[in-house]
């Protein structure tokens, strides 16, 4: 995964070209006795020559000081991105015993790990010795399950069914680690103290202090029972006890569920249950510190843990898990040739994990972080901490309808439609903990509703697809604290289609696009004043444009 960052301008870009109001030079003599000269930023009214110009040209011609125009007299555009490795694999075995259970053994790990890199940009504390490309760090996620799980059916007097009776454990491991195997990309350099900024510009090293493995462990049991109550009536009850011994605590949730048949093609269906997520290591551990833009000019962001001491001064605490109350109820029937489901359902969380407000920090708190060993955080100016701080409302309804027709020799066509309609409240929340854009990106910025079409038609070994996605218009916040720059966008058709071809069985080939006609978001409005990139980017689907892919698929 590749991808520029945002444009660094030699006129501007503080802790690497400039420094408050003048060219940023550095005095590389052992004794501090360079005399560099003052170079405000700007245009020479004498001369007409732009001041990153006057200073690369010093900087060329005076080995006492040196300035980071002379590498980069435009400026420069860091490259980001990283390599990601994803494995998984589930070994198991599954029988049944003599006395008609079954049993399902499983053990299952997943290994997921991205190493960043990061080129076309400095280390500016090295000043003249910093590279211009770096491995910045290391994320690591590592998930390990044992599953034992046994089914067994009972005859019982009075059910019009056997009852179904499945019960199981399941342990549960997951490690998240973060590492840096290049000193540079956190290095303080000899010109920190010049006003340089620390680390890799745009994506700051992991220091040793940010270093680190965290795991949490769990365990789990539960028993699920269902059976036909009536012939028309079915009902079910499901309860989970887990416990994470090593963090959290426990916690018990239940189900409850039942199917009524009203006709031979009609059933009605609903479900009442709670839940529960604990967040993740990672969550409870990031630190990141990136490049954000305000006012059109790129400045240091900083995720950071809650738990760190200036997170804690601003409200900052330790995670806690989510909980969530769920109810759902529905009806699948037949109309014809064709399938039609309805569901409605409503969903209440309560300690919901979001990302906090940016807060704005001194020079001197971010000195505090520094020290607190976050690399690069001197030239941090805002930053973000995971917080429980929310309790939402989500609540909506689904329709889906499928029908086929057979064309003889000239092959079968499936046809699937469905509509959605979504809505999120915020039920509790602290105001500074969750910015006004922040709340309208989960309330207005979601198209209330979405549509999908889709034909597939099969002939022979041959398969072509075409489908439609429809997305409501939906609310743009270009700016958090000024209302009237908000404004609607319009909804929007995106297509996509495959063509796939199946040769002796097990060997398909692919090929297909999304975003078939090239649709692009809405321009954005005032783009010099809120963001430097020429389209709407909070769109349902990629504002990139059409992608056309190629698969080859292999059945043993």
């Amino acid at each position: 995964v590749e991808l520029g960052f945002f444009y660094r301008n030699p006129e501007n870009r503080g802790g690497v070209f400039t420094a408050g109001g003048e060219q940023l030079m550095f005095d590389v003599t052992e004794d501090g006795t360079g005399n560099c000269p003052s170079i405000p930023t700007g245009v020479d009214p004498d001369t007409g020559v732009t001041s990153s110009i006057i200073a690369s040209n010093v900087s060329a011609n005076n080995p006492d000081c040196f300035s980071f125009t002379e590498w980069f007299p435009g400026g420069y555009t860091p490259d980001f991105g990283g390599g990601v490795v994803d494995f998984s694999n589930t070994t198991g075995i599954r029988g049944e015993f003599d006395d008609g259970t079954s049993y399902d053994v499983s053990l299952g790990n997943g290994f997921s790990e991205i190493t960043y890199f990061l080129t076309d940009t400095t280390n500016p504390s090295m000043g003249p010795d910093s590279p211009t490309s770096f491995e910045p760090g290391i994320y690591t996620t590592i998930e390990n399950n044992l599953n034992i799980d046994f089914v067994k059916p009972i005859e019982m007097d009075g059910l019009y069914s056997p009852l179904n009776v499945a019960y199981g454990v399941e342990w549960r491991r997951e490690i998240f680690k973060v590492r840096s195997e290049d000193e540079d990309s956190y290095r303080i350099g000899p010109y920190a103290d010049q006003g340089g900024g620390v680390g890799s510009d745009g994506f700051q090293g992991f220091s040793p202090q940010q270093m680190g493995s965290w795991d949490r462990k769990n365990w789990a049991f539960y028993v699920d029972l269902e059976a036909d109550v009536t012939e028309r009536l079915l009902l079910g009850a499901a309860l989970r006890y887990e416990d994470f011994y090593d963090s959290f605590g426990d916690t018990t949730n239940g189900k409850l569920s039942m199917r009524y048949r009203l006709t031979d093609t009609t059933n009605i269906r609903s479900t009442v249950s709670t839940g529960f997520r604990a967040p993740s290591p990672g969550q409870a551990n990031i630190v990141n510190i990136s490049t954000g833009v305000d006012n059109n000019i790129p400045i240091t962001d900083g995720q950071i843990p809650p738990t760190n001491p200036l997170a804690v001064e601003f409200g900052g605490k330790p995670l806690q898990p989510e909980d969530s109350t769920n109810f759902s109820i529905g009806v699948a029937t037949e109309l014809g040739p064709i399938d039609l489901t309805a569901d409605f359902y409503r969903i209440e969380m309560e300690d919901r994990i979001l990302n906090s407000s940016n807060f704005e920090i001194t020079e001197e708190e971010a000195q505090r972080l520094e020290e607190s060993g976050i690399t690069g955080a001197r030239s941090i100016r805002r930053f973000t901490y995971y917080t429980n701080d929310m309790d939402t409302t989500n609540q909506g309804v689904e329709i889906v309808a499928s029908t086929s027709y057979d064309w003889g020799d000239a092959g079968v066509t499936d046809f699937n439609g469905s509509w959605a309609w979504t809505d999120q409240e915020l039920d509790d929340f602290t105001p500074d903990l969750l910015s006004r854009s922040g709340q309208l990106a989960l309330t207005e910025e979601i198209p209330e509703n979405r549509g999908n079409f889709r034909v597939n038609h099969n002939l022979m070994d041959w398969r072509f697809t075409l489908q439609a996605n429809y997305y409501d218009e939906f609310l743009v916040v270009p700016s958090n604290n000024d209302p009237s720059q908000d404004y609607m966008h319009g909804s929007d058709i995106i297509f996509g289609g495959e063509v796939s071809y199946t040769w002796r069985n097990n060997l398909q080939i692919i090929v297909g696009a999304d975003n078939l006609f090239d649709t692009m978001p809405e321009r954005v409005r005032n783009p010099s004043q809120f963001t430097s990139n020429p389209f709407v980017t909070s769109v349902s689907y990629s504002p990139n444009g059409r992608m056309v892919y190629t698969r080859l698929r292999f059945d043993l």
